[in-house]
């Protein structure tokens, strides 16, 4: 089992010391070898007792609690959330992790095998058979879809009129900085990238790019050609 002696004294040898050479210094030296040692075999001890048991409901609240906290996370700095915005959307939160998860263990029995369908579907490269397993797991599945679609809505719904614009540039611009990776694009890019997307292009790929390319330096533009070339050729190169 673990020795104690060997524990402190072979601190205290590790540390360059010799026990007979001062007195103090060693002594000094055991006490807090010694404070190591109960410390480390008390979070041993700890560490060694049996789990408790998750329960589904447990894993469920400890991911909406974490749903919660990532929004807050990341809208507060954007819009500055009131007390009441946070409260009203935590609630909402809770409420949709609970019904989502919910809606999966109850409509489990049903999309797992239609999920098997549409995965032998494909794998069978077979474009019939991979539509009508994707029409049929569409349709079992809406009451999950139709959820997910109005949680966000109300979410935005709790935002003024000049939050929900703070919001919307901000998330443009993570759109723009995603699209322009690996190259990281100067304020003044990313400005000049929101003046030439037309409100209709936000969600268009093709715009986006080209407008960001238009913006970069020479030595961006390579960089950024080459890593669209790079992931084209991946794409394709893919036996779909």
């Amino acid at each position: 089992m673990y020795n104690v002696e060997h524990f402190v004294f072979g601190s205290i040898n590790l540390a360059g010391f010799n026990g007979n050479s001062d007195k103090e210094l060693t002594m000094k030296l055991y006490r807090g070898a010694v404070a190591v040692f109960v410390f480390a075999m008390a979070g041993l001890a700890w560490a060694q007792q049996p789990a408790r048991p998750v329960s589904a409901e447990d894993k469920v609240t400890a991911r909406a609690q974490a749903n919660v906290k990532g929004y807050i996370e990341y809208m507060d700095p954007i819009v500055s959330l009131t007390e009441e915005q946070k409260a009203a959307a935590t609630k909402e939160i809770m409420a949709f992790t609970r019904e989502h998860a919910a809606l999966h263990a109850k409509l489990a029995d049903t999309l797992t095998p239609l999920f098997a369908t549409l995965q032998s579907a494909i794998d069978s490269k077979d474009a019939q058979a991979i539509q009508d397993a994707a029409i049929a797991y569409q349709k079992a599945s809406a009451p999950i879809t139709e959820l997910e679609t109005a949680h966000p809505e109300k979410l935005e719904s709790l935002l003024t009129v000049g939050q929900k614009a703070k919001l919307k540039d901000a998330r443009f611009t993570d759109d723009i900085k995603n699209a322009a990776k690996p190259t990281e694009l100067t304020p003044a890019q990313i400005k000049a990238v929101k003046m030439t997307i037309k409100e209709d292009d936000e969600n268009e790929v093709d715009p986006m790019l080209q407008a960001i390319e238009n913006v970069m330096t020479r030595g961006q533009k390579a960089s950024f050609i080459k890593r669209r070339a790079t992931f084209t050729a991946k794409f394709w190169s893919k036996d779909v």
